[in-house]
């Protein structure tokens, strides 16, 4: 190849390198947040009415991406947020509001176990524009000294997940303070396809290739949005 070519080819590759580097860098810097609450079944309606004000504000905060509250199938008193900033100060900014707080003060009567909020950087995140019907957390614990085996098994997971029909986002998260417990947000576009997608090859693949690493049971929730 003239060395005008090979010139061309190195530049190129360079600046794809570069484009990759500063989209690695903005991913890491977005926060993710995970957080689960329980109320008292005979309160569900109250502490619903609370949730949707709550997600009406933070969707109106500023640097907020996606505010999801997420019902818990066969448990209406089982809930989890899906939140996504645009930066560590507005994160910061949002979590010491008066709406924030005032969500906080007005739930605490009817809870039946601790708030439990969990922060986290991205591994592996996609969503296409569509809404979905079926929403899935999961929990993953890997055992610390095979943290990054596992990871880059889940990391194989969400990239052939999200190919598969009916998937509309499935996020992997890292635990921010814990880097090796993993949270998954899936969203799909009906149960079929997420069942679909539970027996395919793909699947069974990682699942039986990720059973060595975990320190727990593989945590799965089914959910709808709120």
């Amino acid at each position: 190849m003239p060395y005008a070519g090979r010139l061309v080819v190195a530049l190129t590759v360079i600046f794809s390198l570069g484009l990759w580097s500063a989209a690695h860098t903005q991913e890491e810097e977005f926060v993710y947040v995970v957080a689960y609450l329980e109320v008292d079944p005979t309160s569900t309606e109250e502490a619903t009415e609370l949730l949707r004000q709550y997600r009406s504000s933070t969707r109106d905060a500023s640097g907020n991406l996606r505010s999801d509250i997420l019902q818990r199938i066969n448990r209406p008193g089982h809930f989890s947020f899906v939140e996504e900033w645009q930066d560590e100060a507005s994160f910061v900014t949002h979590s010491s509001s008066e709406y924030t707080q005032a969500l906080h003060v007005a739930l605490a009567p009817y809870l039946t176990g601790p708030y439990d909020e969990r922060r986290h950087f991205g591994l592996e995140v996609a969503r296409h524009a569509a809404t979905g019907e079926i929403f899935v957390v999961t929990h993953i614990d890997i055992i610390p000294s095979r943290k990054d085996e596992g990871l880059a098994f889940v990391e194989e997971m969400a990239k052939s997940s999200r190919a598969d029909p009916g998937n509309i986002g499935f996020y992997a998260l890292v635990q921010s303070n814990r880097g090796n417990h993993v949270t998954l947000v899936e969203e799909w576009q009906d149960e079929e396809s997420w069942q679909a997608h539970v027996v395919s090859s793909h699947m069974r693949t990682t699942r039986r290739n990720l059973l060595p690493t975990s320190g727990a049971l593989y945590d799965e929730r089914l959910f709808r949005r709120l």
